[in-house]
Formats: C-alpha cells, sequence, structure tokens
C-alpha cells in the first residue's frame, strides 16, 4: 500500500498516546469507592458519608452543615473507637 493518509496515521497514533496514558495512570492504584445515606440526619445538620481508602482503611466523612466543616474518621473495628484524622472548613 503506497497511499498512505497522514490524517489516519495522525488519528491511530493519538488514540494510541491516549490510551497509553490511561493505562500508566491506571496502574498501582486502587478504586476508591463511598456510599451515602442519601439524606442529612439528625435534623439536617449532618451528612455521613462512608469511604474506602485501600482495600484494609475504611473512612467516614461527616459533614456539618450550618458550619461547614467537614470531619474524617477512621473506624478501629477491633477496639470499637473512630479516630479523628482530619478536619477542614468546606471552601
Amino acid at each position: 500500500m503506497n497511499n498512505t493518509n497522514p490524517l489516519l496515521i495522525t488519528v491511530l497514533l493519538v488514540s494510541a498516546a491516549i490510551l497509553g496514558v490511561m493505562l500508566i495512570g491506571s496502574l498501582g492504584y486502587e478504586k476508591a469507592s463511598a456510599s451515602s445515606s442519601g439524606d442529612r440526619t439528625f435534623d439536617r445538620d449532618f451528612i455521613i458519608v462512608t469511604g474506602q481508602i485501600s482495600k484494609k482503611v475504611s473512612i467516614l466523612y461527616v459533614i456539618h452543615a450550618p458550619t461547614r466543616m467537614i470531619f474524617a474518621y477512621v473506624p478501629d473495628a477491633q477496639k470499637r473507637l473512630l479516630t479523628l484524622t482530619d478536619m477542614q472548613k468546606i471552601q
């Protein structure tokens, strides 16, 4: 095939580059997951969301809507304890 279309070659090269970057970017990272009750609780002052940092570490986010503060807790099931790991003002 002597007649090659430069536009087709360019599109294929760009597609391969994008797919390669997506593949390299996905290596070594675990997918994060989160779930929510969908409703605010405690008279609509708090929003509670659970998440997972890694396969072994879960996290609990508590958002206090009136003060716009978010608190992050890591649960310890063996000790039946929640440890506050971070808190920030939501901008």
